[in-house]
């Protein structure tokens, strides 16, 4: 799951189109997270002005791959790109990761490591 450091206390849809919907998370501290969810897209946009997230897992996973401002994410066979502003402070387990300091979260499922620049192209590309 991806957060912020409080927990999510309402959920509401904020927009619809044809083929997406954003909706906008509140935490009890007035901390809020919006997210693009588009129809049949590997990958989500996720904002909020408190910058400060938490990524957790049930299972242990492992981070690949690592870069400035992103890693790989190995969850049992699937492997999700995770980009963030690269002057962000990241922490992690082996169970979570905490990243403060970054308005903005991407997260993609990708099929092969291989293929991390594809989305590294529209990372910063929000469907609207």
């Amino acid at each position: 799951s991806i957060g912020l450091s409080d927990d999510i206390q309402d959920i509401r849809i904020d927009q619809v189109g044809d083929w997406h919907i954003k909706t906008i998370a509140t935490t009890a501290s007035g901390a809020s997270i919006s997210a693009v969810i588009t129809h049949g897209v590997p990958y989500i946009h996720l904002e909020s002005k408190d910058g400060k997230w938490t990524i957790r897992a049930k299972d242990l996973f492992e981070m690949t791959d690592q870069q400035p401002g992103s890693t790989i994410l190995k969850v049992h066979d699937n492997n999700y790109l995770v980009t963030w502003n690269e002057s962000a402070t990241v922490e992690s387990s082996t169970t979570s990761i905490s990243i403060s300091g970054s308005n903005k979260i991407f997260v993609a499922l990708i099929d092969d490591v291989k293929n991390r620049s594809t989305f590294n192209q529209i990372k910063d590309s929000p469907i609207q």
